[in-house]
């Protein structure tokens, strides 16, 4: 077990240079393609993980999960205990129409969003070798160094290294690595 005080010092509370000699990277060159190549080899892209959907079985169970459609199989229970079958078997093929059509409508509707998130492409400026590349956001790799501009999505968890005026692009560095976890009150740690 090692002790506090051999601990590596957490992201934040490293200085600019510290957290580019950290990373193996600098503000003018950035990293060679090959290390960046390497690194995202090692590392794995730049993406979020997708949530594991709902099963079809359990999205159509859920559109019986509505107060009204409770009210509705009360209605029905009840009218069959009076032994109305008709209106009974009426109010049940309602409620059974209305989840088929809903189970239909909701899985379109998720076959859109996905289609939409898939042709949705975020681009990021790096310094790659010396010179600026744009690049899919996908690519960023631990130690690259991120140009943002006024608009720009921040395409992965960034450690601020330089920064211009206030309408001048800033550098930033991928620190995916922290993976941190928030402590309370505006502390981080580092998660192993």
């Amino acid at each position: 077990m090692t002790s506090p005080a051999s601990a590596p010092a957490p992201w934040h509370q490293l200085s600019s240079d510290d957290t580019l000699a950290r990373l193996g990277t600098d503000v003018a060159h950035g990293l060679s393609s090959h290390e960046a190549a390497e690194r995202l080899r090692q590392d794995g892209p730049n993406e979020l993980t997708a949530r594991r959907g709902q099963s079809p079985l359990m999205r159509f169970l859920l559109q019986f999960h509505q107060p009204l459609i409770y009210i509705l199989l009360i209605a029905a229970v009840v009218t069959a205990i009076l032994e109305d079958w008709v209106d009974a078997w009426v109010i049940f093929g309602v409620v059974l129409v209305n989840a088929i059509v809903g189970f239909i409508q909701e899985g379109k509707a998720l076959q859109a969003i996905e289609a939409l998130g898939k042709t949705l492409v975020t681009e990021a400026t790096v310094i790659r070798g010396r010179h600026k590349l744009r690049i899919n956001a996908v690519g960023i790799v631990r130690g690259d160094i991120v140009v943002l501009q006024s608009g720009d999505k921040v395409p992965a968890d960034l450690a601020r290294c330089a920064a211009g005026g206030p309408f001048q692009h800033g550098l930033c560095l991928d620190a995916r690595d922290l993976r941190a976890s928030h402590r309370g009150r505006g502390g981080y740690r580092r998660r192993d």
